[in-house]
């Protein structure tokens, strides 16, 4: 009778946390250079999944239970979208570019870029595109970015993108499609830069859709196991007072 509630607490809080991932992929669904999150879910014993998030004392034996073990950044490239626009960039394999921000170096695939007034190529919150040198001036002149990542301004190269692969890394995202670098270490990119297109979402609607109608089910399903263990243990714990 423990164990059926431990085994339903369990799938409470995996799905809890599963559908969290979703709805923030669902969120992200349309924002250019998002990479959808996966989850990883685990046979773990569940005493150290009970303790680790609620905190409290356990009672009883406790079986194994699942656990949301990590989500994970999928690191494909995501359809591209041709703009037209020169200061758009999208890259044809797994990589991303590197941008300098207030909390230092991250990296984003989010290529739709532009001219700040001191001429130089920002991402849409303003943090200074990198290339070989630091921060790329362009001017106001002819843009122009070639297949391995060269920039030229009216035909004069002005630097190289600071591109990198990524495959191979494990990524956090701080936010506002800027990825941080915690293990791995980072290689060349090895695919082609088009200038005049965008990187979308690597986000599938339909696909996330159903997972989310999977997750509630499962939550559903475990929170009525919940309640018929509480209920089979309140029965109990009357019969045994008689």
């Amino acid at each position: 009778m423990i164990q059926g509630f431990y085994d339903a607490a369990a799938g409470l809080l995996v799905e809890n946390d599963r559908t969290s991932v979703l709805a923030s992929n669902l969120a992200n669904a349309t924002t250019v250079g998002y990479m959808a999150r996966g989850v990883e879910i685990a046979a773990t014993p569940f005493r150290e999944v009970f303790l680790q998030q609620s905190g409290q004392l356990a009672i009883g034996a406790m079986p194994t239970g699942a656990e949301l073990v990590k989500s994970y950044l999928d690191p494909g490239p995501g359809p591209v979208e041709r703009t037209g626009v020169a200061t758009d960039i999208a890259l044809t394999r797994s990589g991303l570019f590197a941008v300098r921000t207030p909390q230092g170096v991250r990296y984003t695939r989010a290529g739709d870029l532009s001219v700040n007034a001191r001429g130089e190529l920002v991402t849409a919150q303003g943090d200074l595109v990198l290339g070989t040198r630091g921060a790329i001036h362009v001017g106001t002149g002819r843009l122009a970015i070639d297949p391995g990542g060269q920039v030229r301004v009216n035909g004069r190269p002005v630097d190289q993108l600071r591109l990198v692969s990524g495959t191979g890394l494990t990524l956090v995202d701080t936010g506002q499609g800027r990825y941080a670098v915690v293990a791995g270490r980072p290689r060349p990119y090895r695919g082609q830069v088009i200038q005049g297109a965008l990187n979308l979402s690597t986000v599938s609607e339909v696909r996330t859709m159903s997972s989310a109608l999977s997750a509630y089910r499962a939550f559903s399903l475990d929170f009525q196991a919940l309640q018929a263990e509480s209920s089979t243990m309140k029965l109990a714990t009357q019969a045994a007072q008689v």
